[in-house]
């Protein structure tokens, strides 16, 4: 929630907070905005109330939604760039999956142990998230499945914040994937092309994206 904090305090027009999610405890080390008397409160609620007390909110709304096959369309409507924080491999897939349909850039970030992951998507000029995994089910790497150290998200939330800013600003960003290590601050950085089989952005097939919604938040 640190991005949307940050991003709020930028003017833009519009920053939507979508999360469906309740405050736990184990979200007081690693998440600024919340404290203890939130426990059991949505949290794009709490964050955007909190945010609201800083710099009045005039651009901010929030979703107390999880987002699926039956509402991606509305809550990412006139959305000019997805920021991605989601605890699920298959909620990417499907932000991906809707990105590359729409033709909207969007970043990926995740958290664990020390390790922080960051890529860059832009429909038609990046490769996208099914270019990097040519389909295989992966297993989720994340704070919610992995213990994280409180500052990672914290980090990952500011470096992910200013690629947003930079891609609004006009600077042409790559689709690399990199990790970054908090314990010895080094960058791996790898490079990513785009597949020419990629069955997402290169043939357009779009499964995720149906009527048919998959039941289950472990699915999303």
């Amino acid at each position: 929630m640190l991005a949307s904090l940050l991003l709020s305090s930028m003017k833009y027009d519009l920053v939507r907070i979508i999360d469906g999610d309740t405050i736990s405890s184990t979200d007081l080390g690693r998440q600024s905005l919340y404290s203890a008397d939130d426990i059991g409160k949505n949290k794009a609620e709490v964050a955007f109330n909190k945010i609201k007390i800083l710099n009045g909110n005039k651009n901010m709304e929030f979703k107390n939604e999880y987002l699926d096959s039956y509402n991606v369309e509305t809550l990412l409507y006139k959305i000019n760039i997805v920021l991605d924080a989601t605890d699920s491999f298959k909620t990417r897939e499907l932000i991906n999956q809707y990105c590359v349909r729409e033709g909207i850039p969007w970043v990926m970030t995740s958290s664990y142990g020390h390790m922080g992951q960051l890529k860059f998507i832009n429909p038609g000029k990046t490769s996208c998230l099914e270019c990097m995994t040519a389909g295989r089910d992966l297993i989720p790497i994340n704070c919610h499945y992995d213990s994280v150290e409180p500052y990672v998200p914290q980090s990952v939330s500011s470096i992910s914040t200013s690629i947003v800013s930079q891609f609004l600003s006009g600077i042409i960003l790559d689709g690399d994937l990199r990790f970054i290590d908090f314990n010895s601050m080094e960058i791996d950085r790898i490079k990513i092309e785009r597949r020419p089989s990629c069955k997402v952005c290169q043939n357009r097939i779009f499964p995720l994206l149906t009527d048919e919604k998959i039941k289950g938040r472990q699915l999303y």
